[in-house]
């Protein structure tokens, strides 16, 4: 998880020791030299950070701040986080400021976004674990791929165009691609995007880096859209093997970037949702496959007929891969057995999906040792009366709500055995309360 520390420069330095208390990863726009491609970079940054974090202090002049805090809470409110300062090393607003500013936090909560009161709290808040599960899985129409050498600023100013157009483009903002703990972000990326863009350029066919995200591109049978940058003097045969029989879209210096951008756009409107689905179906053919081919990670209903569906179309450029069509067989080939199950997960998960079924769940599990406190009351206290027979019931009632419990944990996790199995412990612990009901000591 990334965040992007906005707000107040002007001389505030509330983001030094801020900085050091983040567990999770972040963006500090903050540079010494302010240029195009440090501009590029923070429009890439604030697009692809989980959470866009704008700190107001007194040292702010202006109102732009505000303006962007207001937009991205209407905009994108669940990536939203505001927070102001009272003091900054000895200035202060005013009265007046501070009311704005309480204003400012109720508008922002009530677009949905966050209102911390202080960086304490913001820090607890992006340094929670939970913070971590409600990252939704991002698929993307583009991955862009280019040498930083000579295209960094052509290849970002291509992407945040893209982006505002309303498509979703994937850049690595690295300064160093594929290094050890970046490689495996990379490879994901890219079998997550619909298109890879690849930016032509001497540096780029010289880049071993540029040739291993193309090369596994193509193994994975993603749409190659080539863009010509800079045409190199050597390695153009390389770059016609490369992308073999692709239509290279031209790009020379003085041209209308955005004449490049929409011949972009076009190419990735064509067939885009048979392309989407090939992205879609391979990600989860690969999990499952890593999953170790369980049925719980296979399609299930509506999504299973109209993968079927997909396996029978086709397109001019594209073509199902292996993985595409065990994936999909195995699903239309599920069991019988594990058809119910499924079913229940998709018709229970709008409340098994909510944070407060894990608590429940968790409360609930304390209630075995209480069961069995009971039997061993009942087993110690001499008073033979009725009583022991509400002890009995108590206890096998007591049973039948923990083993319901588990069961529903088993059906939101998909867990056959766990379903299967609280299923008949459900089953017996009903017959012997009818037993102990009909024929009481």
């Amino acid at each position: 998880m990334k965040v992007f520390l906005g707000g107040t420069v002007n001389g505030s330095f509330w983001r030094d020791e801020f900085k050091e208390k983040l567990t999770i990863d972040y963006f500090d726009p903050v540079v010494e030299d302010w240029n195009d491609a440090a501009y590029e970079r923070e429009l890439s940054e604030r697009r692809f950070c989980d959470y866009v974090l704008y700190v107001l202090t007194p040292k702010m002049t202006g109102y732009y701040a505000v303006a962007e805090v207001v937009d991205d809470s209407y905009h994108r409110p669940d990536r939203t986080i505001y927070c102001y300062l009272p003091e900054d090393d000895g200035e202060v607003f005013s009265a007046h400021r501070i009311k704005e500013f309480e204003q400012l936090g109720k508008t922002v909560k009530e677009n949905g976004g966050t209102w911390l009161r202080n960086l304490e709290e913001v820090i607890s808040f992006l340094n929670s674990p939970a913070k971590t599960k409600t990252i939704k899985e991002v698929y993307y129409d583009g991955f862009v791929s280019f040498g930083r050498q000579e295209s960094h600023g052509f290849a970002h100013s291509i992407a945040n165009r893209l982006n505002e157009s309303g498509l979703n483009i994937f850049i690595d903002l690295n300064d160093i691609p594929l290094i050890i703990d970046n490689k495996e972000h990379i490879y994901s990326a890219i079998l997550k995007s619909d298109n890879f863009i690849y930016i032509i350029s001497p540096n780029a066919i010289r880049s071993e880096y540029c040739k291993k995200e193309l090369d596994f591109a193509i193994k994975n049978k993603k749409r190659i859209i080539p863009i010509s940058h800079i045409v190199p003097k050597e390695g153009q045969k390389q770059v016609d093997l490369l992308v073999a029989n692709k239509k290279i879209i031209k790009s020379n210096k003085g041209l209308d970037i955005d004449s490049v951008v929409n011949r972009v756009k076009e190419k990735i409107n064509t067939d885009r949702e048979y392309v989407r689905k090939h992205t879609l179906y391979l990600s989860q053919a690969r999990k499952w496959k890593y999953l170790g081919e369980n049925q719980s990670n296979l399609l299930f209903g509506e999504e299973r007929k109209n993968a079927i569906e997909w396996l029978k179309s086709s397109s001019a450029e594209l073509f199902p891969l292996k993985d595409h069509v065990d994936f999909i067989n195995a699903s239309r080939n599920i069991s019988l057995v594990m058809l119910p199950l499924l079913w229940l997960n998709k018709t229970t998960k709008p409340f098994t999906s909510n944070t407060w079924f894990d608590k429940v769940t968790l409360v609930i599990s304390l209630g075995n040792p209480i069961a069995l406190s009971i039997t061993l009351f009942d087993m110690l206290s001499k008073d033979e009366s009725k009583q022991s027979d509400v002890a009995f019931l108590s206890m096998w009632s007591l049973f039948i709500f923990l083993q319901l419990t588990s069961m529903f944990i088993g059906i939101k996790t998909k867990n056959l055995g766990l379903f299967i199995s609280m299923i008949l412990s459900i089953i017996v612990c009903s017959l012997v309360i009818a037993l102990k009901i009909s024929n009481p000591l």
